[in-house]
């Protein structure tokens, strides 16, 4: 049997890496720069969160629920961030 050879060949430039900042997303993050290294294309991070303010309770609340997520999101950077200084092009 005959394998089939693949004539077209795909150009990737950009590649969006949308993140929360988990360990999930952190554990993602060396695939989509392998991605990026092999095709020669630019890896651009998106850092995305669900809406903050939940409109079934006080407005009051508001500000103490965006001090706990910023204290959470903080936390989670910090293997994402290094990272990126690990995997980005030196100048």
């Amino acid at each position: 049997m005959r394998t089939l050879e693949a004539r077209t060949r795909i150009e990737v430039k950009n590649i969006l890496f949308a993140t929360d900042l988990s360990p999930a997303a952190a554990g993602a993050l060396p695939y989509a720069a392998e991605l990026a290294k092999r095709f020669g294309a630019k890896l651009y991070a998106l850092h995305v969160m669900t809406p903050i303010v939940n409109p079934m309770t006080e407005p009051a609340t508001w500000l103490s629920s965006r001090k706990q997520r910023r204290q959470k999101r903080r936390r989670r950077e910090k293997p994402c961030s290094n990272h990126f200084r690990e995997s980005s092009p030196k100048s």
